[in-house]
C-alpha cells in the first residue's frame, strides 16, 4: 500500500469516527420544532390550541427519568399529547422500552390529556395487556379504530387512531390497502376539524382525499440521515428520498382544502441506531385560527 492509500484510509477512519461519535451525540440531544396549522373551522375557542406529537420512542432515554423530554414537553404548554406509535420495541421476540416509557408517563401525569395510537412495533407484543395495563395507569387514552372528542364554544376537535395490520408496513407498500369506505367509517364523527393519528405518513395523499384535515405521523425516523435541501434519505423500510420525514407538509385535500400533515423524526432509533442531520425529535403543533 502506497502512500495516498494510507493517508486515503486514515481519513476515512478518522470521517467514520467523527460520523460515529456525531450520530451518538445526536441520538441523545434532542430537538423541539414548533410549527403551525390553520384552523379556521374551530374558530376562537381552538386559536393556540397545543399538540404534542412524540413516536417512536422504542428505548431511548432523555436525562434520568426521561428528565429532558418531560420537561421540554412541558415548557411547551400543551393541551393535548398525542403518541404516534413505536412507544417500546418489540422485534424478533425482544420487547424493550417499557420502563423508559412508564418513566415518561410519571413524568407527564397531570399535564394534558394523552392519546396514543399504535405504530408497528406495538401490535408484536407477546402480552399487549402489559402495555395496555401501563397506559390504564397512566390515564392513557388508547384510540386505535376510535375517536376523541373536544368541544369548546359548539366547536368540535376530533383525533381518530387509524390502526394497521402488520402486512401494511411492509418495506415497499404502495397503498395502505385500506378503501374509502374504511376511512370513512374511521372519520364517520370526525367533527369540525378532523385530526387523523396515522403511524406511518406514506399514505397522505389517501388521508387527504378522505377529507382529513392534519395527520400526525411518525415512523420514518426523520429519514435517519437528513441532507441540507434534500431532506431524509431513506426511511428503517428503505424507501429512499420520501418526501415527508420531519416536519409539517401541505397538499390539496378534499372539497379544496388543504390537508396537513406532521411528521415527527422520532425520538429513539432500532436495527439502524444511525441519526445524522437529524437529532431527536419533538413536534409541537399550534392550532391557529386563520
Amino acid at each position: 500500500m502506497n502512500g495516498w492509500q494510507t493517508a486515503l484510509l486514515a481519513a476515512a477512519a478518522v470521517l467514520l469516527l467523527m460520523a460515529g461519535a456525531r450520530s451518538y451525540w445526536e441520538r441523545h440531544h434532542l430537538v423541539t420544532e414548533n410549527v403551525s396549522v390553520p384552523a379556521a373551522a374551530l374558530g376562537p375557542a381552538f386559536d393556540g390550541f397545543r399538540v404534542a406529537l412524540l413516536a417512536d420512542l422504542h428505548a431511548a432515554s432523555f436525562g434520568s427519568g426521561q428528565a429532558e423530554l418531560v420537561n421540554a414537553v412541558k415548557m411547551a404548554h400543551p393541551d393535548l399529547i398525542v403518541f404516534g406509535g413505536d412507544m417500546i420495541t418489540a422485534k424478533h421476540g425482544r420487547e424493550k422500552g417499557f420502563d423508559g416509557l412508564e418513566d415518561l408517563l410519571a413524568g407527564l401525569s397531570g399535564t394534558a390529556p394523552i392519546l396514543a395510537v399504535s405504530g408497528n412495533h406495538e401490535p408484536r407484543l407477546s402480552d399487549p395487556g402489559r402495555l395496555r395495563e401501563l397506559y390504564d395507569r397512566y390515564g392513557v387514552t388508547p384510540i386505535d379504530g376510535l375517536t376523541w372528542h373536544l368541544l369548546r364554544e359548539g366547536k368540535t376537535l376530533s383525533v381518530t387512531g387509524l390502526p394497521f395490520t402488520e402486512g401494511q408496513y411492509k418495506k415497499l407498500a404502495k397503498a395502505s390497502g385500506l378503501q374509502p369506505e374504511d376511512y370513512a367509517r374511521w372519520l364517520a364523527d370526525a367533527g369540525d376539524f378532523a385530526v387523523l393519528a396515522a403511524h406511518s405518513p406514506l399514505w397522505f395523499s389517501e388521508y387527504a382525499a378522505a377529507g382529513v384535515d392534519l395527520t400526525l405521523s411518525g415512523h420514518v425516523h426523520g429519514g435517519i440521515i437528513r441532507l441540507p435541501g434534500i431532506g431524509g434519505v431513506a426511511t428503517p423500510q428503505w424507501r429512499f428520498f420520501f418526501p415527508y420525514t420531519r416536519g409539517l407538509y401541505a397538499r390539496p385535500g378534499r372539497a379544496g382544502k388543504t390537508a396537513y400533515l406532521a411528521v415527527t423524526g422520532g425520538l429513539g432509533t432500532h436495527t439502524v441506531n444511525l441519526r445524522l442531520g437529524n437529532p431527536a425529535h419533538l413536534l409541537i403543533i399550534t392550532l391557529k385560527n386563520g
